[in-house]
C-alpha cells in the first residue's frame, strides 16, 4: 500500500491557553486530541487514515491511498471536528459558530529527521542469557532516555544504543548530551547495574550522526 500525508491548518485555536499565563495544557490538549482521533479513525468514513497528529493550530494525517483518497480524509476529518465542537465545550474557544470554521488543506511537511548511534567500547549492562532479563534492563535504559520528548524510534542494546529524532523537537546535541550524562551518573555508582565493568573508570563511546529522508 501507498501511505500519503495531509496536513489541515485551523483559522482559530482548536484548544485555548491559560489566561494569565498564555500557558498551552498539553495534557488537556492530548486528552481531547485523543477523543478526536479515536473517532475519526473509528469510523467508517475514516478507515483508511492509519496516523493524526494533532497541535493548535495544525493538525497532519498519515492515510493509505489505495484505500481512501484525499477528498474522503478532507470530509472524515471535518466530520470530526462538527463532532468535538459539540462533544467538548473547550473546543474552539475564540471561535464564532455562527460562520464556518475556516480549515485549510495542504501536503503535510515531514518532520526533519536524524539517527543517532551510539557505539559502546563496553557493555551497557552484564550479559545475561535470559532473553526476558535482557529486554527488561534494555526497557529499563530506555524509559531514563524517553523522559526528553522528540523520539521517533528508540533500540537498546548491550553495547549499542540507536535513536531515531525529531531535530526540530530537540536537537542531536541535545540528545548526545542527555545519554552521555546518564551514561557518567551511572558509571560514578557502584550500586548501578549499568556499566558494570567500568565504575569509577572510563568509557570507550563514539557517536555517529546521519539525515534520515
Amino acid at each position: 500500500m501507498t501511505m500519503s500525508s495531509l496536513e489541515m491548518k485551523l483559522g482559530t485555536a482548536f484548544v485555548g491557553v491559560d489566561p494569565q499565563s498564555g500557558a498551552l495544557d498539553k495534557a488537556k490538549l492530548e486528552s481531547i486530541a485523543k477523543k478526536l482521533r479515536g473517532f475519526i479513525m473509528s469510523q467508517p468514513s475514516g478507515d483508511g487514515i492509519s496516523g493524526m497528529w494533532v497541535e493548535r493550530y495544525r493538525f497532519s494525517v498519515d492515510y493509505e491511498s489505495e484505500i481512501i483518497s484525499r477528498e474522503q480524509v478532507q470530509e472524515a476529518f471535518k466530520n470530526g471536528l462538527e463532532w468535538i465542537a459539540q462533544e467538548e465545550a473547550e473546543t474552539f474557544p475564540l471561535w464564532d459558530r455562527s460562520i464556518p470554521l475556516n480549515v485549510q488543506f495542504g501536503e503535510a511537511k515531514l518532520p526533519a529527521l536524524a539517527e543517532i548511534e551510539l557505539s559502546l567500547g563496553t557493555n551497557l549492562y552484564a550479559y545475561t542469557a535470559s532473553n526476558k532479563k535482557r529486554k527488561a534492563i534494555e526497557k529499563k535504559f530506555a524509559k531514563e532516555i524517553l523522559v526528553i520528548a522528540g523520539v521517533v524510534s528508540l533500540q537498546v542494546s548491550i553495547d549499542r544504543i540507536l535513536l531515531t529524532i525529531q531535530e526540530e523537537v530537540n536537537s542531536s546535541e541535545v540528545f548526545q548530551n542527555h545519554i552521555q550524562s546518564l551514561l557518567e551518573k551511572h558509571v560514578t555508582d557502584e550500586k548501578s547495574e549499568f556499566l558494570p565493568y567500568n565504575k569509577g573508570q572510563s568509557f570507550f563511546a563514539e557517536w555517529t550522526y546521519s539525515s534520515v529522508g
